[in-house]
């Protein structure tokens, strides 16, 4: 069996870019709530902690930094969004009901709305499974 070669510059680049442009538009999506896909994905993360979270665990499962965490903990925390446990060793977090709010109302944004397909004024028209008259 042939070893698949590895990807091209080229494609590295446009894989880059359509992440990025991928980001954008979902930063315009989240822009009218006042989140952004960082705080987004924060409040997503937190969520399915189904428990309290310190800053070095989201940032671990963001892949962020510490300091990018507890800077988005801070922009989330100024929202209200957040519920802090202070520990003696640590600082943990969990999502308030606004915060459970404001993430749905993000959910609901994410799911586009139903359209045909292009190539359903194309298809034949099938009768209905019962108009056959079979009994």
């Amino acid at each position: 069996m042939d070893a698949i070669p590895p990807p091209t510059t080229a494609v590295l680049v446009a894989a880059i870019a359509s992440g990025r442009r991928l980001i954008a538009r979902i930063d315009r999506d989240l822009e009218d709530l006042g989140l952004t896909w960082g705080r987004f994905h924060a409040l997503v993360v937190i969520d399915r902690t189904n428990g309290w979270i310190h800053a070095g665990a989201l940032a671990r499962k963001m892949a962020i930094t510490r300091q990018s965490a507890q800077m988005l903990l801070r922009r989330l925390d100024e929202r209200g969004f957040l519920l802090w446990k202070v520990d003696p060793w640590v600082r943990s977090v969990r999502l308030t009901t606004d915060g459970a709010r404001i993430l749905a109302q993000a959910y609901e944004l994410r799911r586009p709305p139903h359209r045909r397909p292009w190539y359903a004024g194309h298809l034949p028209a099938v009768p209905p499974p019962d108009a056959g008259g079979l009994a």
